[in-house]
């Protein structure tokens, strides 16, 4: 045998002996035990809560529409951000509202918008937006109280029916201001 098959031999067993030697006792261990019950990832950032710590979070009680189903309430801290979503008509919603000096984005919805206008809910200067792609129709609103300094936001994703309506409504901005302003209405 030559030296250089002795020496690829030898590294081979070295190999063999360091990788099971190097195994240790994991039997019976999950997987975080076995990793030093280090866990990869962030905490999710949002709490769970009921509708009356909404309220207290909100200042107003959030309107559930009629039929809306899947109701969750949650709260980010960070940003004193108050959600709230649910499915109306097989449609996922999330109304929003947190303390903003002026209009803000607090929709979470980042889309090259196609169609965007000018809009007031409960007397609330803000904007309406819409697009779509192959799959979904997706609208967002935004409105400020600047009496109060608080920006509300709802949102809508949907699929697109035969005439690319979306929350069930002929035309898809008009929709979102009318279920924005039952929702958002004891916040007036």
């Amino acid at each position: 045998m030559s030296n250089l098959g002795k020496l690829l031999t030898f590294v081979i067993f070295l190999f063999s002996v360091f990788s099971v030697g190097c195994k240790g006792n994991t039997e019976g261990q999950s997987f975080e035990q076995k990793r030093g019950n280090f866990i990869a990832g962030m905490p999710n950032p949002w709490t769970d809560i009921d509708a009356k710590a909404a309220s207290e979070a909100a200042g107003f009680a959030f309107a559930v529409p009629e039929n809306a189903d899947k109701v969750i309430f949650r709260l980010l801290n960070s940003e004193n951000l108050t959600e709230m979503d649910f499915y109306l008509h097989d449609t996922k919603c999330t109304a929003r509202t947190k303390p903003s000096k002026g209009l803000e984005d607090i929709s979470g919805m980042w889309y090259g918008w196609e169609k965007e206008k000018k809009s007031t809910v409960l007397g609330f200067p803000g904007k309406e937006r819409f697009a779509k792609n192959d799959s979904n129709a997706v609208s967002s609103g935004l409105w400020h109280n600047k009496k109060k300094g608080r920006t509300y936001s709802l949102s809508c994703v949907c699929g697109i029916s035969d005439n690319e309506s979306i929350c069930h409504d002929s035309s898809p901005l008009s929709g979102l201001a009318k279920n924005a302003a039952k929702i958002f209405a004891a916040a007036k």
